[in-house]
């Protein structure tokens, strides 16, 4: 079980869907101008983390930024949490630096 849907946004045309427990985590991207809403972007896990984290956890979107928390990433000796801000207007989103 991937919890596909446990974490909603939507903003303008854009429609945020997380499924935190889909290996580390995903989240995707649905166009919703469309009649069926159609799979613009997939955003995986960064390979870095552990599939313990819940990347998608808790997912936000406000007008181009992305924020995609992961409430069990282990950022140092213990599981911290971490934020993750990705900007749109790129032909895949932006992924600076993890956020404590």
């Amino acid at each position: 079980r991937d919890r596909f849907g446990s974490s909603l946004s939507l903003d303008g045309d854009r429609l945020i869907v997380s499924a935190p427990t889909a290996g580390a985590g995903r989240v995707y991207v649905y166009d919703i101008t469309v009649p069926e809403p159609t799979v613009t972007c997939q955003i995986p896990a960064p390979g870095s983390i552990a599939p313990t984290s819940q990347f998608g956890f808790t997912v936000h979107l406000q007008g181009r930024e992305l924020f995609i928390g992961s409430p069990f990433e282990n950022l140092g000796a213990t599981e911290d949490g971490a934020l993750r801000v990705y900007e749109f207007g790129r032909p895949v989103p932006l992924q600076p630096q993890a956020l404590r």
